[in-house]
């Protein structure tokens, strides 16, 4: 007994695994990015209403990244497209002189990442 392998078998074969290959390969490349703001002298201790600058640590022109003031619990957030290695600032006006703390934060494909920012 020969066994046929009718065209059409073959074409329901190839759709499915074209449909497979596409629907399988889509990654989540959002990375949501947290900086917690906190006072160096008293690490539990927030700061509301601090300025936050998230940059490239290339030295370009047009610097890419994003900046924003802390909520009521000390903490920025925001979500960037791509993986990424940004430095941040963060600047705590309410005082006299200013408070400045600075860091690095490593963006991660498809997570959450947090750091915290010491001010002093």
């Amino acid at each position: 007994m020969k066994k046929i392998v009718k065209p059409t078998h073959i074409l329901v074969f190839l759709v499915i695994g074209f449909i497979i290959s596409v629907t399988s390969c889509k990654e989540d490349t959002n990375c949501t990015v947290q900086v917690y703001v906190k006072t160096k002298a008293d690490t539990n201790i927030v700061v509301p209403g601090a300025w936050v600058v998230v940059r490239s640590n290339h030295a370009t022109n047009q610097p890419i990244g994003d900046s924003a003031f802390t909520d009521g619990n000390g903490m920025y957030s925001h979500v960037f497209p791509l993986e990424a290695i940004m430095d941040v600032k963060a600047v705590d006006n309410s005082t006299s002189p200013p408070r400045i703390g600075i860091g690095s934060i490593r963006f991660w494909a498809g997570h959450t990442v947090r750091t915290s920012i010491f001010v002093e």
